[in-house]
């Protein structure tokens, strides 16, 4: 590859080949973009009790969801190891998807003593163990 032939993504800064631009699925900055953006898991993630107005900027949103990450910004799961790590999800100690009625469900789904904030690596460690 030649010199002039080298470009660079601009939005991450990384070498491309052909398209001045990386791909939505390998650009990490364009990634983040689209985390905000509706979850296909469950309808209750998208309900604005959750969510709160995604059209505002973080910290004026609302939402259960930001009010965790807001009052515990740092990763649980983290802080228990020694390490302090900024949270990135917000994850329910007890699964309200195994309550016996939908009422149930729903009150264990929006109970804030039900939440703690975890970083990307920890929940996804937590999900893999409770799937197994």
């Amino acid at each position: 590859m030649t010199k002039a032939s080298i470009t660079f993504c601009g939005t991450c800064v990384r070498k491309v080949s052909k398209n001045p631009d990386c791909t939505k699925a390998r650009c990490p900055k364009i990634r983040g973009k689209f985390k905000n953006k509706k979850t296909k898991t469950h309808s209750w993630y998208n309900k604005s009790i959750w969510r709160g107005n995604p059209n505002k900027p973080m910290g004026e949103r609302g939402g259960l969801r930001e009010a965790q990450l807001l009052s515990h910004p740092f990763c649980a799961g983290c802080e228990e190891k020694g390490k302090s790590t900024i949270a990135t999800v917000v994850d329910h100690i007890q699964e309200w998807k195994n309550g016996l009625t939908n009422q149930h469900r729903w009150k264990l789904f929006t109970d804030t003593h039900n939440l703690k904030s975890l970083c990307d690596s920890c929940h996804n460690s937590k999900t893999a163990k409770t799937k197994r």
